[in-house]
């Protein structure tokens, strides 16, 4: 390598590191620390709950936190990357069971949005824009509600002594009030054609530039010479959609967010959570132990059965559907015999979903379902017969042994008796 590869290849890795460093979030490490921050800021907390061995983590790092866009919309947030593993006890008390899981919070640890799971870097923008449009604003020290609605209390008053509604022109306007302050300036929401606009005084949206806002009204002036003003007309709620935003928070449709009250539970609560989670698995554990156990010990007799009936094909034993055909072929019964309640049964079951069905036509087919039902517990309990009388088994023991195959665990004793004795 000459030396003037050796400096471009230098030059290109410092542009790589910059235009890295460019698009980074800055994260804290410690979440008490980040909530204390979001308070003093009145900014929503970005908690990112990882783990070293999660593949999806370390894809979230580097695929959606480096955008430039999700970085230029974090700094509107207090952001905390959060090691699930070294605190469990706080991954457990905000439910968090899998990874990565992104928390979007306030200042007091209520949540506003959850993300479980990986998302790429445009949708991850849209749930920020989301949270940042539907966070509720705190009250200022002062009393006014920063990022609130003001309703006025000087608007005229009719004849009931109640204000007046606000005016509106055309009904095509709505002023829904102000979202922020943004130096000597506010930032006011505008309804507009079913198009709502997050504007400022001298910013222009659809054919209308916006000549005054305050905390009042708001003064337009159109394309064509007129010029009038609007007034506040009604809080803006969280649950309303937003459609058509503008400027402040780029594109993208925002779902609906919801702030969750979630304090955080003591130690004994976590603890008996946990428990509570453990009681449920160990006797789903022990169940599903057990139906291996039995399918095992099924199979293991059904090939025995078809070894010694000799019966080809033993392995389908093993195999779930193909066991029954190993079944029909060691009793000599022919597959129509299988397959017809079960053509039945898929007839029914579309002409159920595919036709109309009046009282009538559905108490027919729940009657012909009973029946096909009752047909096929027949036709099992005679398949059983014809494999007991294959093993030499005499007729009176056989019928025995088809009614203990209907009954646990005696069927596993007939099982047993009809694979192993001689």
């Amino acid at each position: 390598m000459n030396r003037k590869t050796a400096v471009a290849a230098v030059l290109a890795v410092c542009l790589f590191a910059l235009s890295a460093a460019a698009y980074a979030i800055s994260w804290k490490s410690d979440f008490q620390s980040a909530l204390k921050a979001a308070r003093e800021s009145g900014k929503p907390v970005m908690v990112d709950f990882y783990t070293d061995w999660c593949g999806w983590c370390k894809k979230l790092d580097t695929d959606t936190y480096s955008n430039a866009r999700v970085s230029s919309l974090s700094d509107k947030f207090v952001c905390v990357k959060v090691d699930a593993e070294k605190n469990a006890r706080l991954a457990a008390a905000y439910k968090v069971t899998g990874y990565p899981t992104v928390l979007f919070i306030d200042g007091n640890g209520a949540v506003l949005q959850k993300v479980p799971g990986y998302l790429p870097a445009d949708r991850f923008a849209a749930v920020m824009n989301n949270v940042l449009l539907t966070m509720p604003r705190a009250e200022k020290q002062t009393g006014e509600k920063g990022g609130g609605f003001v309703v006025l209390e000087d608007r005229p008053k009719g004849k009931d002594g109640k204000p007046l509604p606000a005016k509106a022109v055309g009904q095509e306007f709505v002023y829904n009030g102000f979202v922020e302050s943004r130096g000597d300036k506010l930032l006011v929401q505008i309804n507009y054609k079913g198009s709502t606009y997050f504007v400022t005084r001298g910013e222009k949206f659809a054919e209308y530039t916006v000549v005054s806002a305050d905390k009042d009204k708001v003064v337009l002036s159109g394309d064509k010479g007129d010029t009038f003003a609007l007034e506040f007309k009604k809080p803006f709620k969280l649950d309303e959609p937003l459609h058509g935003i503008a400027r402040i928070f780029e594109d993208g449709q925002p779902d609906k967010a919801a702030a969750i009250p979630l304090a955080e539970p003591s130690a004994p609560e976590v603890f008996a959570g946990q428990a509570r989670t453990t009681a449920l698995a160990i006797p789903a554990a022990v169940f599903s132990a057990l139906v291996l156990v039995f399918y095992a010990y099924f199979a293991i007799c059904l090939q025995v059965i078809a070894a010694k009936t000799g019966t080809g094909n033993a392995w389908m034993a093993w195999l779930p559907v193909f066991n029954i055909f190993l079944m029909l072929n060691i009793s000599k019964i022919r597959y129509r015999m299988f397959l017809l309640p079960i053509a039945v049964f898929v007839l029914l079951a579309v002409s159920a979903a595919a036709v109309p069905i009046n009282a009538l036509a559905g108490l027919i087919i729940v009657l012909a379902m009973m029946l096909n039902s009752i047909y096929f517990i027949f036709l099992m309990a005679y398949v059983w017969y014809r494999i007991s009388t294959a093993r030499g088994k005499s007729t009176g023991l056989s019928v025995v042994f088809c009614i203990m195959m209907f009954v646990s665990p005696l069927n596993l004793i007939a099982l047993g008796y009809l694979a192993f004795s001689k």
